[in-house]
């Protein structure tokens, strides 16, 4: 005999889901596919939306109210999972959601959008770089807390350098949450497996404390990364860390995330580094592919001397120096003297009727001087 228990609709719970994202958001996630997968979900910008009536939605949520689904399903927005397009549900016709997953080939839907399922004139969610001044959210802590074990501390410990990792690579994607809780999961449990002993019977995080910098310590392969891929050399990098460790270890200084702070010394100490570079004083020979520098084209400009101009003269100009073989302690502002004469001397003479250059008074002739004389000249 049948019973109401058994003969209404189930949802199935895979449990690997649940433990990943917690059983509230995996029982919404797996009514909200149903309803996708039997519905008339229509193609756009490259997913599949679908609005479903409100009434529909309680009646295959009957345990929940409308905020309890809107807070649920936001939390599966932050995760990366779904993708919404509509205000608080309180407010809304209709749930509007999709799977975060890109249709691989268009498809046509099987009929007409209805008036009521017409997509509305609004900004559809996409991929975005990093914020400066993004932050993981309350719901991604503590999804990482309860169902992953990770200290609160130790992910917020890891923020920082999440974020300039990523503001380096100027990656895109539709939530930085779910990249941030992925991450920081795959790294706590890497560090929990390095250390085995320190885990207690049944799997219970324990609480990532400041601590001083070992005498051996090394930055991980994810601080190396993101400090190689903004150009900056790996000897420079590994010179510097023997100083880095000396320096903090004699300040007995504790903190709890050691990389995060490495990456910062090396940004400076680089900047630094490559500053001493473009302001050299000491006298040095032009390199063959020397190359003027911005600041000496917006000097250019502000003179009123145009950057092709300028930009004509640099192949005859080191030409010239390397010949010479002399040591100059500046060759921008050899450069801009150079580049200033030329100018000048250009607009001393005009042209005559017939085409050719005339002389104006007092000026002296244009091969009378050598191009020794111009790249010497000193007036400038």
């Amino acid at each position: 005999m049948s019973s109401s228990l058994t003969s209404e609709q189930q949802i199935v719970i895979p449990v690997s889901l649940a433990a990943t994202l917690g059983l509230e958001e995996t029982v919404l996630l797996q009514v909200l596919n149903q309803f996708i997968q039997f519905g008339e979900p229509r193609l756009r910008d490259n997913y599949h939306w679908l609005d479903i009536p409100l009434p529909k939605l309680r009646e295959a949520l009957p345990f929940w109210s409308l905020e309890q689904i809107d807070s649920i399903s936001r939390r599966l927005g932050d995760l990366g999972i779904i993708l919404l397009h509509h205000p608080e549900l309180a407010l809304a016709d209709s749930f509007c959601v999709a799977l975060n997953q890109p249709v691989k080939e268009e498809v046509k839907a099987p009929r007409r959008a209805s008036p009521k399922q017409q997509w509305p004139q609004q900004q559809m969610p996409s991929a975005s770089v990093i914020r400066p001044d993004w932050t993981p959210s309350e719901e991604v802590l503590g999804t990482l807390t309860q169902m992953h074990g990770v200290p609160r501390e130790y992910a917020l410990a890891q923020a920082e350098e999440f974020k300039i990792y990523w503001r380096d690579r100027q990656g895109k994607t539709h939530s930085w949450d779910s990249k941030f809780l992925k991450q920081v999961q795959g790294e706590f449990k890497r560090q929990q497996a390095a250390a085995p002993s320190r885990q207690q019977s049944g799997f219970q995080a324990t609480e990532v404390e400041a601590h001083q910098l070992p005498a051996n310590w090394q930055p991980s392969e994810d601080a190396m990364e993101i400090l190689t891929r903004s150009g900056i050399h790996a000897n420079f990098i590994a010179d510097t860390i023997p100083e880095f460790v000396l320096y903090w270890r004699e300040r007995g200084q504790s903190t709890k995330s050691w990389n995060a702070k490495f990456i910062g010394h090396i940004r400076r100490q680089w900047g630094r580094y490559t500053s001493s570079l473009e302001h050299n004083t000491e006298p040095h020979r032009i390199a063959a592919d020397w190359k003027p520098s911005e600041d000496a084209y917006d000097i250019l400009k502000m003179a009123t001397i145009e950057r092709d101009f300028a930009t004509q003269q640099v192949a005859e100009f080191v030409l010239f120096w390397r010949d010479s073989n002399q040591l100059h302690n500046s060759w921008n502002s050899k450069f801009l003297q150079h580049v200033k004469h030329q100018w000048a001397k250009r607009h001393q003479y005009g042209l005559s009727d017939d085409g050719k250059h005339q002389s104006k008074a007092g000026a002296s002739s244009t091969r009378s001087r050598s191009i020794t004389e111009d790249l010497t000249d000193t007036d400038w």
